[in-house]
């Protein structure tokens, strides 16, 4: 199985911030794969926001620009796709 990303460590990611729902703009620090044994593959791109705490955000919302991301949240999307963000949001 091969796996690629979207994006590394060190590239420029922009998202809504879980908290506040606002555009987010961040610098990769780390990237996470989960890989189940039916190859579902799951990747999130995380930033550390402090020594203790750090954040992470679905590759299916993560963009590489503010427009990017504007057409995605502006999109009409289906009630899958709604409970899908919904869910993210709450993690």
């Amino acid at each position: 199985m091969k796996i690629v990303t979207k994006f590394n460590v060190g590239d420029t990611v922009y998202t809504i911030d879980k908290e506040t729902m606002k555009l987010k703009e961040f610098q990769v620090s780390y990237v996470s794969v989960f890989s189940t044994k039916n190859e579902d593959v799951r990747i999130s791109y995380g930033v550390k926001c402090d020594s203790y705490k750090s954040e992470s955000y679905d590759e299916r919302v993560c963009f590489a620009s503010k427009d990017d991301l504007l057409d995605y949240v502006t999109q009409p999307r289906d009630l899958t796709q709604q409970r899908y963000m919904a869910q993210q949001n709450k993690v």
